[in-house]
């Protein structure tokens, strides 16, 4: 990711899908049991990455899975509640 972003892509651009990078790291984190999802979803939310971008939000995916972590993590760092 931080190559990525070194050579200047959009980290907001949404795929063909509608989803956005945030949210795909969303889904890995909790399908991840080893993963430092806490440590790189900080890291892609302090490049600037809007929270609620997107067909789904990864706010959702982390309350869905139950990532309770994650979940105070995205609503501390001012994702929407109310993203319907």
């Amino acid at each position: 990711m931080k190559l990525l972003l070194a050579r200047g892509i959009d980290i907001n651009r949404l795929d063909a899908s509608s989803y956005s990078a945030i949210y795909a790291y969303a889904v890995h984190s909790v399908s991840c049991s080893q993963c430092n999802h806490i440590e790189g979803m900080s890291f892609l939310i302090n490049q600037g990455t809007d929270l609620d971008c997107g067909r789904c939000t990864p706010l959702f995916v982390a309350a869905q899975y139950g990532a309770m972590r994650l979940v105070e993590l995205l609503v501390l760092k001012g994702a929407n509640v109310n993203v319907e």
